[in-house]
């Protein structure tokens, strides 16, 4: 009994501490694809300011940056 008392006792624990940490790599992960959705609804939309001013590769290399964002949080959050 006191065996399985100490185990649940620390599993407990390692549950708290695992899911504590995690929990906030999950917040940034939402934050992440929060941000990449609004830059792409924005790039969608002013699609033709963007085509006029020739700045389809400046887009392209914000939109891998906020991706590898998004992949990093996710990793670290799953």
């Amino acid at each position: 009994t006191v065996l399985a008392v100490v185990m649940i006792g620390v599993m407990t624990a390692v549950a708290r501490m695992v899911g504590g940490n995690s929990g906030k790599y999950f917040v940034r992960q939402q934050l992440d694809l929060a941000s990449i959705t609004g830059f792409v609804e924005e790039r969608m939309t002013g699609q033709r300011v963007v085509k006029v001013f020739n700045h389809e590769r400046i887009s392209e290399e914000e939109f891998d940056q906020l991706n590898e964002s998004l992949f990093v949080s996710s990793s670290k959050a799953h």
